[in-house]
């Protein structure tokens, strides 16, 4: 017999602990507005400060009309937003390890600054997937993507859900994203 799938709902109510703060990484996409929608449906009951953060890498030419999205998803929502542009990537760096390591650094000063408990991100059961794919072809070591990641104080509540499931939630909530 299969086994029953969490909803998005359900996985954040056992995922997050009650009265966090919480910090979600809004990239605009449609797994992160998502996320941030269904924890604002979950925000009363568990009693969460949840508050967003989006990182402007400036990589593509369309990135500083993302950033305009999420502050404007943000405002409707009456989310407190922070938006960050990156500077230049030094020359010698690779460029996903920079932008990671970045990302991170804004995260984590955000945590401290606001006094809030957790970064929340949208990874989903299909990036796990990737992920161990990935790995695979580059004859790495075949680590997956940690559910709670506590140096990063970051945590993944959607590491069981599809990204089937991601869209169908979109679609009938009406959760506007970019691509």
């Amino acid at each position: 017999m299969a086994r029953r799938r969490r909803s998005i709902e359900t996985a954040l109510k056992q995922e997050i602990a009650p009265e966090c703060g919480i910090l979600v990484a809004l990239s605009g996409g449609r797994d992160s507005t998502v996320l941030l929608e269904a924890l604002l449906r979950v925000q009363g009951l568990l009693k969460l400060r949840v508050e967003a953060c989006h990182v402007d890498h400036g990589f593509r030419p369309s990135s500083a009309g993302d950033a305009r999205f999420v502050a404007q998803f943000c405002s409707e929502r009456e989310v407190p937003c922070r938006v960050e542009r990156l500077g230049q990537k030094p020359a010698s760096a690779n460029l996903e390890a920079w932008a990671r390591l970045q990302r991170y650094r804004v995260f984590r000063e955000l945590l401290s600054e606001r006094k809030l408990d957790w970064v929340v991100t949208a990874h989903t059961a299909n990036d796990v997937a990737e992920t161990l794919l990935i790995k695979l072809l580059a004859n790495k070591e075949l680590t997956t993507i940690e559910r709670r990641d506590q140096k990063r104080r970051c945590l993944r509540p959607l590491l069981d859900i599809s990204r089937a499931q991601i869209t169908e939630y979109g679609d009938r909530h009406r959760v506007p994203f970019v691509d």
